[in-house]
């Protein structure tokens, strides 16, 4: 799979996140369904991103390997979501908050491979 489909597809990933989640405030039926689809897609694409990073030093496999599991939550939080408990927050709070730590320290761990 060529990187500029998968930027696209963790681009549409997180948007379909963030508008079943917005929406899911409104309390449109369908926004769980978003939501899922997101969580599913970006599950997907950390996974991409988990075999492609075997030649990688350890510090990145480490960071691409926290990632997914972060990512998984938000397949468990679609899992609250469709059950009606209000707990899909907390698990996309901590995904989020983890993903931008992740984000920056992988930044560094480029910049000390090089």
């Amino acid at each position: 799979m060529s990187s500029g489909l998968i930027k696209i597809a963790h681009g549409l990933g997180g948007l379909l996140v963030l508008f079943g989640a917005l929406l899911h405030f409104f309390e449109f039926d369908f926004a769980k369904y978003l939501f899922g689809t997101g969580s599913l897609t970006l599950i997907v694409v950390q996974a991409i991103y988990l075999s492609q990073v075997r030649d990688e030093n350890f510090r990145i496999q480490r960071i691409v390997r926290l990632m997914f599991f972060v990512t998984l939550l938000l397949g468990f939080g679609t899992y609250l979501m469709f059950t009606g408990d209000d707990r899909w927050v907390i698990l996309m709070l901590i995904y989020a908050l983890v993903s931008v730590f992740l984000a920056w320290r992988s930044g560094g761990a480029k910049s000390d491979a090089t």
